[in-house]
């Protein structure tokens, strides 16, 4: 965890949150592995929180590559939902295990 803000959230094992991310009353589920620069594909964002993300009320399933500036927080309270990069269910915003989630994503 690289000077991020957390609070009211559960943080996973092997969780990666990078800097200046902001994370509020939301579930990370965290990681399987470590990942070695070298094994990465190139183009995907790193394995975890990406810098300068916001996210609230979501649960944020294992394994999710998240890019830098990505926001979180159904403003809208949008109450089902599905996309390639979430689910929402009764209001609460799900990133599935797996998701690649580009950077400036807005959700």
């Amino acid at each position: 965890i690289e000077k991020a803000k957390i609070s009211h959230s559960i943080i996973g094992l092997r969780s990666i949150i990078r800097s200046e991310s902001v994370i509020e009353e939301s579930i990370i589920m965290g990681n399987d592995f470590y990942e070695k620069a070298e094994n990465r594909k190139p183009g995907l964002p790193h394995l975890g929180i990406g810098k300068d993300c916001y996210i609230k009320k979501a649960i944020v399933d294992k394994n999710v590559r998240m890019g830098n500036e990505v926001k979180i927080l159904n403003k809208k309270n949008v109450q089902e939902f599905e996309n390639e990069y979430c689910v929402i269910r009764n209001g609460i915003v799900i990133i599935p295990k797996n998701t690649v989630v580009p950077s400036g994503t807005v959700i």
